[in-house]
């Protein structure tokens, strides 16, 4: 723990302990696929006050064909490359490499459990997958307890299968709510025990860009019965508000509700396009979430092309409650 000095009660100097800040973690293979990742996460580390660690992962020699191997080897080096133009690029942020051979992967789970970010570039379901459904990304992601910041590759992020469970992109845009989602942190919430720490998590997000939250709520005309006999959008907004008070947000922050009958996972895709950032829940690993059929978390980022930020729901209800300055 670093410290920093002070002045005690009897005017000699102290020392006080200085939190050290949790870094930003990144996933690099070495090939341009990677490198809006590694931007991304620069930024996302300046934001934070915090140092980024590029990973990049080996392969052995039994995993590969003795061709593979050279072409490993100048994956390597560009990604030695790639963090030199990164420290030129952000000549104030620290940033650390770490190339660890896959076998060997017991090393960097430390870092991973340390880590505030994850972060891992995506060419999409249909695309290479070089992190997010690789064996690779999957180790990656069982070492971490925090978010993790899908980052698709520029210019690969078209998709051919249409919104998965939606028409939300026929709605007119004035009814669309894309005014109150437009440069904000865009949040996605339902319903359980992981909405307020989502909602933390997605309030963090927005102060640190200076911007203001937006959560959406979609839900179907069946999914509340009002006890009191008020209509179903009454009972939503009044569930919806009892959440955002329970996440005990800054009162600095500019919180904006966006709640719909469309289906959530095109409505999240569609107002995301306007967003700053789009945040959503997952209910188990990354990884599963994009294997999991019909989920909202596998129809945005099976499709998404903007980044998306997606925090586990255990990881959700582990974020504590905001500390209070005394006065």
């Amino acid at each position: 723990m670093a410290t920093t000095p002070g002045t005690s009660a009897n005017g000699k100097a102290a020392v006080h302990p200085r939190p050290v800040q949790r870094p930003v973690v990144v996933g690099c293979d070495g090939t341009w696929l990677s490198r809006p990742a590694m931007q991304r996460a620069a930024v996302e580390a300046l934001r934070r006050g915090t140092s980024l660690l590029v990973l990049h992962m080996i392969p052995t020699a039994r995993e590969q064909a003795a061709a593979e191997l050279e072409s490993r080897e100048r994956a390597s080096t560009r990604v030695a490359v790639d963090v030199l133009e990164l420290q030129a690029t952000f000549p104030s942020l620290e940033v650390g490499l770490s190339m660890v051979p896959k076998v060997e992967m017991a090393r960097v789970e430390p870092e991973l459990g340390e880590a505030q970010l994850l972060v891992l570039g995506d060419a999409g379901s249909d695309g290479p997958r070089r992190f997010l459904l690789g064996d690779t990304g999957r180790r990656l992601v069982r070492g971490t307890r925090c978010p993790i910041l899908v980052v698709p590759t520029a210019g690969t992020c078209t998709r051919q299968r249409p919104v998965l469970d939606t028409h939300a992109d026929d709605v007119p845009a004035s009814d669309s709510g894309q005014s109150e989602a437009a440069g904000a942190v865009l949040v996605g919430v339902g319903r359980g025990p992981a909405v307020v720490g989502l909602l933390r998590v997605s309030a963090a997000e927005a102060i640190w860009r200076r911007g203001h939250l937006c959560v959406l709520h979609a839900y179907p005309d069946h999914a509340y019965d009002a006890d009191d006999g008020t209509d179903p959008p009454v009972d939503v907004e009044r569930r919806v508000r009892h959440s955002i008070s329970a996440a005990d947000l800054d009162r600095s922050l500019n919180v904006s509700t966006v709640l719909t009958r469309e289906p959530p996972t095109g409505t999240l895709l569609r107002l995301g396009r306007a967003a700053d950032l789009l945040v959503i829940g997952s209910r188990g690993p990354l990884a599963m979430a994009r294997l999991a059929i019909g989920s909202v978390s596998r129809g945005v980022l099976d499709q998404t092309t903007v980044p998306v930020l997606v925090v586990p729901h255990d990881v959700a209800q582990a974020v504590p409650r905001r500390s209070r300055r005394r006065t």
